[in-house]
């Protein structure tokens, strides 16, 4: 997996509200529609999370799934957020 585009990570936005992923190429093109999304903010589960990074787009696998439309978060986000607290 590759990163197609991103802004700086430091360390400081980290701990400001650590809300932040990377988006699939689709996902940044159906939300964005051609305009940049890093800086920007996309919500998942209740929750903003800045775009800091875009996936370069990889196409479909075999079974029909693709990291295309997905956002991918830090591991201490995911687990705190929907591993100790799941959406029902």
């Amino acid at each position: 997996m590759s990163i197609a585009r991103a802004g700086f990570f430091l360390r400081q936005r980290r701990k400001a509200d650590g809300l932040c992923g990377v988006i699939g190429a689709t996902v940044a093109t159906n939300l964005f529609q051609g305009g940049s999304p890093l800086g920007n903010k996309v919500k998942i589960a209740e929750r903003a999370y800045e775009v800091v990074g875009i996936l370069e787009k990889q196409g479909s696998f075999m079974d029909g799934g693709s990291v295309d439309n997905q956002a991918i978060i830090p591991l201490p986000q995911f687990v705190t957020f929907f591993w100790s607290d799941p959406i029902t």
